[in-house]
């Protein structure tokens, strides 16, 4: 195969890829724009049992999804406490910012996931009391 048939076969390959790459790219950029809209849109639009055990269904996967994010950031913070393979300094010693930086996002975190889980009960409340 010589250099101009390799190109071609690149350039082909190319004119194929490139665009799928692009549709793919742009579907998952609105996709994660359209969500909180989406949600916003339930809650505006909420009148039905359905509508309201929706929306409460995400608050419920929102704070879960917060607690996680609370637990990764304190198994961080316990990784800073180990020192380090070879180090005579053991963890926050190194760098205290990062001890801070953990510490609030798990705090940030698990707040959210607390008033997350709290707006997801009021929701359930007002299925619960919903007539239709």
């Amino acid at each position: 195969m010589d250099v101009n048939s390799k190109r071609t076969v690149l350039h082909g390959g190319l004119s194929v890829l490139l665009p799928g790459l692009l549709l793919l790219c742009g579907c998952t950029a609105r996709q994660a724009n359209d969500r909180p809209v989406a949600i916003e849109q339930q809650v505006a639009n909420a009148r039905s049992r359905a509508d309201y055990e929706k929306v409460a269904v995400w608050y419920e996967q929102e704070a879960a999804a917060a607690l996680e994010m609370a637990r990764r950031h304190h198994r961080m913070l316990a990784d800073i406490y180990r020192p380090a393979y070879g180090s005579p300094y053991a963890g926050p010693y190194r760098n205290p910012g990062f001890v801070r930086h953990c510490a609030d996002l798990a705090r940030e975190y698990e707040e959210a996931a607390e008033q997350s889980s709290a707006l997801a009960k009021l929701y359930r409340q007002l299925a619960a009391e919903a007539k239709w």
